[in-house]
């Protein structure tokens, strides 16, 4: 028959043991309330993309800077009602209206051949106003500018009028293509025009191109 014999410190040390593991369950252990041991945050490093990685936007007309906007309108005029005395004014002295009563934001399209606008629903609108009775049958003057520089007068006519002009009108729009004006040349017919065309002025035709609204 044998006898076991418990040595004291194998004994002790298996106790810590124990104890060890005991402690290590207890702290990997999370309770159903989800409150224990927090958990050491792992740090994470995103690398920010490269300039090739970012998009790349450019608007349709850019403007570096120093470069003034070019624009195109159509003003009335502030002290001036009769469109011939306008025909042979000096206009860099004309008073313009402002805001334009049509600007290159109202504008859809443009055609060099014939001088038709098409212009947006709004701005449209605004020209019919101009003929609500009674209609002026002495003409709206006008004056065309680039970038707020004066380029040409005009006005704009009804056809129940019975007088004559000799610069570019716009007439009243009465069917025809739908939200167009056309910037024509005499009243009541071409034969009626005086001097050289300036509709199809350089300066003209560079910002409407550069805006987009004739081809090159």
């Amino acid at each position: 028959m044998y006898k076991t014999i418990s040595h004291p410190k194998s004994g002790r040390a298996f106790a810590l043991l124990l104890v060890s593991i005991l402690l290590a369950g207890c702290s990997l252990w999370v309770p159903a309330n989800g409150k224990g041991a927090t958990p050491s945050p792992v740090s994470t490093i995103e690398s920010s993309p490269s300039a090739t990685e970012l998009p790349q936007t450019q608007p349709a007309h850019s403007i570096t800077s120093g470069e003034e906007r070019k624009s195109f309108a159509i003003h009335l005029v502030s002290g001036m009602s009769n469109p011939q005395e306008l025909n042979h004014a000096d206009l860099n002295s004309v008073e313009l209206q402002s805001p334009p009563l049509i600007q290159d934001g109202d504008i859809v399209h443009y055609e060099l051949e014939t001088h038709e606008i098409e212009l947006s629903e709004d701005a449209f609108e605004r020209i019919m106003d101009l003929f609500e009775l009674p209609v002026d049958v002495d003409g709206i003057p006008f004056v065309v500018a680039v970038s707020g520089e004066p380029v040409y007068s005009g006005a704009f006519y009804t056809p129940a009028s019975s007088l004559s002009y000799s610069g570019v009108v716009i007439l009243q729009p009465l069917g025809g293509k739908p939200r167009t004006i056309t910037l024509a040349l005499g009243y009541p017919s071409v034969e009626a025009f005086e001097g050289q065309d300036p509709r199809s002025d350089p300066r003209i035709v560079q910002v409407l191109k550069g805006l987009g609204f004739i081809q090159n």
